[in-house]
């Protein structure tokens, strides 16, 4: 399946520590700011603050703009994630990127808060692209980091050819994950950790 030119994907939660309205601010700006595109922000998942997040899109005049799809099916989450042109995450903390590593074993990059989580998955101008790319998402206010957001999305979106250059390194930084590597990874930990006293 071909990635679709102008599709940015969320999936996750829809709680307000995720960051969803920064990426429906952005979507408003890119509308009227980035020229040669026409962006749409695909919503994968549910949660309280997915009402407000529709309102906040009515308000901006983009609600046809902004689909929401609720819970779908690992099926349909697949199939999302290889026909977004890029995945992007505004979360204030991660416990780690899960979902920024199935959307590069998908062959799709990333936009991502700098923030705990998020940038350890994230192989800043490889596999995706951190924002701010230095310095903390926390330290940043709303108005900035809407604009980090939006300036970073317009570059991607208005580049051809970016899904495909950036498609590859996904691959291949994904592919060095698996349970069994993580768990070989852990026992190292545990018994460095108990050899030294820890």
């Amino acid at each position: 399946m071909e990635p679709e030119p102008g599709t940015v994907l969320y999936i996750g939660r829809l709680k307000k520590y995720k960051g969803i309205q920064y990426l429906v601010r952005a979507l408003s700006l890119l509308r009227r700011e980035c020229g040669g595109t026409d962006p749409r922000l695909v919503v994968i998942g549910s949660g309280d603050y997915r009402p407000r997040l529709e309102r906040l899109a009515e308000s901006l005049g983009i609600a046809d703009s902004v689909v929401f799809t609720g819970r779908v099916s690992e099926r349909d989450k697949l199939e999302w994630l290889t026909r977004a042109w890029v995945a992007a995450f505004a979360s204030e903390k991660e416990g780690w990127g899960l979902t920024v590593i199935e959307a590069n074993a998908c062959g799709t990059s990333v936009i991502a808060s700098n923030c705990d989580g998020l940038r350890d998955s994230v192989r800043h101008g490889e596999t995706g692209f951190l924002v701010p790319a230095e310095g903390s998402w926390s330290g940043l206010s709303d108005e900035q980091r809407v604009r980090l957001l939006h300036t970073r999305l317009c570059e991607v979106l208005s580049t051809p050819g970016y899904h495909r250059r950036m498609s590859a390194q996904c691959l291949d930084w994904a592919g060095g994950f698996s349970w069994e590597r993580t768990a070989a990874r852990m026992l190292e930990i545990i018994e460095k950790s108990a050899a030294d006293g820890l």
